[in-house]
């Protein structure tokens, strides 16, 4: 029935929704109106510091990816510990971040690029 639970924690782990209850052990449950889904990358930073007026979109919904342009005519260079990138017209959507260093795809084309740091050049 509609029996209430005192619950310690509530989480979605592997599409599953898993609860600990207050009086000790877990219940995995899969609740009719409970959906668990991976959120999309949201990076929170802006990766170029020093470019006034360049669009960054953080995400703020589970299914928004963060998102940035250096504009339009300008040449997005990726610094990484390894290499310097250099794209024109990238739009970056954030893919995945790892310990904080987001990868980023390159709207309209099969390149991922790894780089907490983003300059642009006009």
């Amino acid at each position: 029935g509609n029996q209430w639970m005192d619950l310690q924690s509530a989480k979605c782990d592997s599409d599953k929704f898993t609860t600990v209850l207050k009086t000790g052990g877990n219940v995995i449950t899969q609740p009719k109106r409970i959906r668990c889904v991976r959120r999309k990358c949201a990076f929170f930073m802006n990766p170029c510091t020093n470019c006034p007026g360049t669009p960054f979109t953080a995400s703020e919904k589970w299914d928004q990816c963060s998102e940035f342009f250096c504009g339009k005519h300008t040449c997005t260079i990726f610094v990484n510990h390894l290499t310097q990138t250099q794209i024109d017209n990238a739009k970056l959507i954030c893919k995945s971040v790892t310990n904080n260093i987001p990868t980023w795809n390159v709207e309209g084309m099969t390149i991922n690029v790894e780089s907490a740091k983003v300059e642009c050049k006009s």
